[in-house]
């Protein structure tokens, strides 16, 4: 199947942006560094810049802390750390 056919079937708009080089950095910082995050599980985290920037069990909360920053939310790799003993 096109691309394009796949566009239109998933209803993604043409000009859909990839996520930034900042993001994308602070993903493989985090896959990289999990095991050292424990202290953090079942708390919304982020990542800004090879470092942890903030963690808050409210997403909101979290978010009002990285504006606080100065920093932008979709430069900054935002994500739910689980409890890892946690079976999905």
């Amino acid at each position: 199947m096109e691309f394009k056919k796949l566009e239109k079937l998933a209803n993604i708009p043409p000009d859909c942006s990839k996520p930034s080089d900042l993001y994308v950095a602070g993903q493989k910082w985090f896959c990289s560094n999990r095991s050292k995050l424990s202290r953090y599980e079942n708390n919304w985290i982020a990542v800004f810049n090879n470092e942890l920037i903030g963690y808050s069990s409210n997403p909101y909360e979290l978010e009002e802390k990285i504006k606080a920053k100065n920093l932008e939310t979709d430069e900054v790799f935002i994500h739910f750390l689980a409890d890892s003993n946690c079976i999905f």
